[in-house]
């Protein structure tokens, strides 16, 4: 029987590792807008507000965003859906109810 030293096998596991991560698997992108300062009174965080965007989108959160509009602190959240269509979801960061829902068809690109 021939086996490798278990360091190799270590080592080829971790070069694996890095190669998977190379080939930009990855999950979404999450940032906050540029220049703004960020209240430290939001009750709704980041992974809050994916998981409100999973159960009402349907879909695989692709980015989410925290942006202020109209006033309000609101995460927009794009979500990929099985069918090739986006849904972009606007969140309120305060109360984590869901303000608009807006779908966008790739049907004519």
């Amino acid at each position: 029987m021939n086996r490798k030293p278990k360091s190799s096998q270590q080592l080829l596991t971790a070069l694996m590792f890095v190669a998977l991560l190379g080939l930009g698997i990855q999950g979404p992108q999450v940032q906050a807008s540029e220049n703004q300062e960020i209240p430290s009174n939001l009750n709704i965080n980041m992974k809050q507000a994916m998981d409100i965007a999973k159960q009402t989108g349907g879909g695989k959160v692709l980015e989410i965003e925290l942006e202020k509009e109209y006033g309000q602190w609101v995460y927009e959240a794009k979500l990929q859906m099985p069918n090739g269509w986006e849904k972009e979801i606007h969140i309120n960061a305060r109360n984590g109810k869901v303000i608009k829902v807006e779908i966008e068809s790739n049907e004519y690109e």
